[in-house]
């Protein structure tokens, strides 16, 4: 069977039953024969190329354990990545916009990210994630207990392992700004473990580059957004992602788009500190987390 076009709700759809089935132990082979698919069908739905009916997805997420807010979140992208492709912009207005976030950042290739004035989500530590989260409970977030608290904090924790752990190694490069370590969260503990943190990622992972935009600095493009951008290779066009604080999430991934994104990070790599100056104000900024 011929692949068909991916497309954002198709990518998203095929990396979130890629993990469903990697996190069930279920082989590609028994979950094509359980909706009485071919293994290369499945191959094609996983890659973001290939859909299902309501049905047969309904059949396979509750196969691969899904259940509750999940698989009403499957069924959703299901239903997405069945419509034809308009061009226009994805406007993603599921809850909690941020897994659809971490499925492009699985799918991804090459990731470029950035953020004002806070840690970009893929460098955060379990301590700063924590006391983020509890500081926009009752505001952005509904108060939680302390278990629905510690499972967002790991589902996010997990997004990280499935970058960093991929089995093809990708590009990755976040930016933030040094007023970053100003914008104190929880406490001095919790501000020195994601020092600490930073750096231990990137004595691990080469293929992470950490870069602070000084302050002060002239012309910063982005001063005031936060954005990425992900390559991927030959499978989709690059998308671009705008972050906001509450609200629906758009990704744009029409050319005139992305190669302003792209020029604003190319500008951001001019104005950062080099990777090695980097790590050398992270690892004086957390000795003074410590006094």
């Amino acid at each position: 069977m011929a692949k068909g076009t991916a497309t954002m709700p198709r990518v998203f759809l095929g990396v979130a039953l890629h993990q469903l089935r990697v996190e069930a132990g279920i082989s590609l082979e028994a979950a094509a024969k359980h909706i009485g698919k071919s293994r290369q069908r499945l191959m094609n739905l996983i890659e973001g190329r290939a859909t299902l009916t309501a049905d047969e997805l309904k059949s396979l997420a509750e196969y691969l354990g899904a259940a509750g807010d999940r698989l009403s979140e499957l069924e959703a992208l299901g239903a997405e990545a069945r419509r034809s492709p308009t061009g226009d912009p994805y406007t993603d207005l599921g809850p909690e916009s941020w897994r659809r976030v971490a499925y492009l950042e699985a799918k991804a290739r090459t990731i470029q990210a950035y953020e004002n004035g806070v840690f970009p989500a893929l460098i955060q530590c379990h301590e700063y994630l924590t006391a983020m989260t509890e500081a926009s409970e009752g505001i952005w977030l509904d108060p939680m207990d302390g278990e629905t608290r510690a499972k967002r904090v790991a589902a996010r924790l997990e997004r990280q392992r499935y970058v960093f752990e991929a089995a093809e190694s990708k590009r990755v490069q976040v930016f933030f700004t040094e007023d970053t370590f100003n914008a104190l969260v929880g406490n001095k503990e919790v501000m020195r473990a994601q020092c600490a943190h930073i750096m231990d990622l990137a004595l691990v992972h080469a293929n992470l580059d950490i870069r602070i935009i000084p302050s002060p600095v002239w012309d910063n493009p982005a001063q005031y957004c936060g954005l990425a951008l992900f390559g991927f290779g030959d499978l989709l066009r690059p998308v671009g992602f705008l972050a906001v604080v509450y609200g629906p999430s758009a990704y744009l991934d029409k050319e005139e788009d992305t190669v302003r994104i792209a020029r604003a990070f190319e500008r951001l790599e001019e104005l950062a500190l080099s990777r090695d100056e980097t790590l050398k104000l992270i690892e004086v900024k957390k000795e003074g987390f410590s006094r």
